[in-house]
């Protein structure tokens, strides 16, 4: 039976734990946390371990080829796992040289800190930076909620969940296959894929069974061959935008040159560390941007096309490491199952009609996704995970809520909530509300600005920023002819 957690100690240093060598910590049975060592040790790496490392040296090793973190103040050379990391390179690369406490805890269960992390132990920071009165009480709120088995899934939800996205597969099946209903058809495939997209996205997290592979396998099932959206590639990516969400040139999900500049500091242009590449702001970007303001809405209800396209990209190129058969093969599935109804409609005219209305259907989840972080703050670089910019207040500054009613959560799926979900990633959705309102509170307390508002007022929210850059493209070009 999970319980409310007790909050007394939030905000008191540490990480609000009561022993200083003891933590919470979750583990993959199905999210129950266990009461474990903060810090564990390979002796023999214990025994060669330096206690004079600065924070400045572990800055000096920030790269690939010489890749340090630090952890509960203890220093880990990960220059030879970075390649192997399950969660990809780059969201790992991202905290290089830095103090990654935070961001290792909310990725990571119980098992890693035992099993892996003491393999690669350098030593102890002589100068380890204390936590922020905010990031502690951030870190206080997680105790107690992993305390009171907040992280564990409560089975009964998805039960009800799967048979209500199993009823609106059948009824878009029915509609469009049986009736073939070409509008009403259309209509429920659009719920579908939006509410598809949210297990998936639970199970991109691991926050369904809490055991990676378990989780990444149903998607697998389920997600790829009837969402046609591969599931590796949404991790991929997804990764990434967790650790620097709103970075111009690290975070994938705001780099959209030359449809979108979604803020001032893309009209120069930028190196795209995720894609490699330049993304120039040319003059394609120039004229388009002008205009993003007006072509908002027409572009989220063709964007799951996109996603199509960069999940065969994904697929068929080089990152794509595992699992690349069973990609392939739902990713295939899906392409002839939508082939198959145009060829039941018997018109192409009304497949067409069909094809399009079901993305207008389902573009309320791409309408949701840039609604959480396009009208945030935006930075350049990475951010430093220094007091300014720590870890919790970083992803809080990036992210929108969307108050909503309770009884309108399943539209939202989770997103709604997405600063707390940014928080504790892992955290199941059922729980996102509950958190929500034990972290508005800490916010207010230390003067943390806390987004949300209402879904219109966030509609109004992006398209303001969106018209902010617009016109400033606009004089520049204006100044530039």
């Amino acid at each position: 039976m999970c319980r409310k957690p007790d909050l007394r100690a939030a905000g008191e240093g540490g990480d609000g734990a009561v022993d200083t060598e003891m933590i919470w910590r979750e583990t993959t049975a199905n999210g129950k946390a266990e009461r474990a060592q903060r810090v564990y040790w390979n002796e023999k790496r214990r025994a060669k371990g330096r206690n004079d490392i600065t924070m400045a040296e572990v800055a000096e090793h920030s790269t690939l080829a010489d890749g340090w973190i630090v952890v509960d103040g203890r220093v880990y050379d990960v220059t030879k796992y970075v390649a192997s990391h399950p969660g990809g390179v780059k969201p790992i690369a991202c905290l290089l040289g830095k103090d990654a406490t935070d961001a290792f805890a909310n990725y990571h269960p119980a098992a890693v800190y035992e099993k892996s992390l003491p393999n690669f132990y350098v030593g102890d920071v002589a100068d380890a930076p204390k936590p922020t009165a905010f990031a502690a009480g951030a870190r206080a709120i997680r105790q107690r909620m992993l305390e009171a088995g907040w992280f564990e899934t409560e089975p009964g939800f998805y039960l009800k969940l799967g048979a209500w996205i199993a009823g609106l597969f059948l009824t878009a099946l029915y509609l469009t296959v049986v009736q073939k209903r070409a509008v009403a058809g259309a209509v429920a495939t659009g719920m579908f894929w939006q509410q598809l997209a949210f297990i998936g996205h639970d199970l991109g997290h691991s926050s369904v069974s809490h055991k990676k592979r378990v989780d990444t396998v149903i998607a697998l099932i389920i997600g790829n061959p009837l969402g046609g959206i591969a599931i590796g590639w949404w991790k991929w990516t997804h990764n990434v935008h967790h650790v620097v969400p709103n970075s111009v040139e690290h975070d994938p999900d705001n780099q959209h040159l030359p449809i979108f500049a979604v803020d001032h500091l893309m009209l120069d242009g930028f190196f795209s560390e995720f894609h490699n590449r330049d993304m120039p702001f040319c003059k394609v970007a120039a004229n388009l941007v002008v205009w993003q303001p007006w072509t908002y809405y027409v572009v989220m209800v063709f964007a799951r096309f996109n996603l199509y396209v960069q999940s065969w990209l994904y697929v068929l190129g080089e990152h794509c490491k595992r699992d690349k058969a069973a990609e392939a093969a739902g990713l295939l599935f899906f392409a002839f199952g939508i082939a198959g109804i145009g060829l039941n409609f018997g018109s192409w005219k009304t497949f067409l009609t069909w094809l399009l209305l079901a993305h207008v259907a389902g573009s309320l989840l791409e309408i949701q996704i840039t609604l959480s972080h396009f009208a945030e703050t935006v930075y350049g670089g990475l951010p430093g995970l220094t007091d300014d910019d720590e870890w919790y207040v970083n992803q809080v500054r990036t992210t929108l809520n969307i108050d909503c009613y309770p009884w309108l959560d399943w539209v939202h799926g989770g997103l709604q909530f997405q600063t707390e979900h940014h928080l504790w990633p892992r955290l199941p959705r059922h729980r996102l509300r509950a958190a929500r309102d034990l972290l508005k509170p800490l916010c207010e307390q230390h003067g943390v600005e806390y987004n949300e508002c209402t879904f219109f007022e966030a509609n109004i929210r992006v398209l303001t920023k969106l018209s902010t850059v617009a016109k400033a493209a606009g004089a520049r070009a204006a100044k530039s002819a």
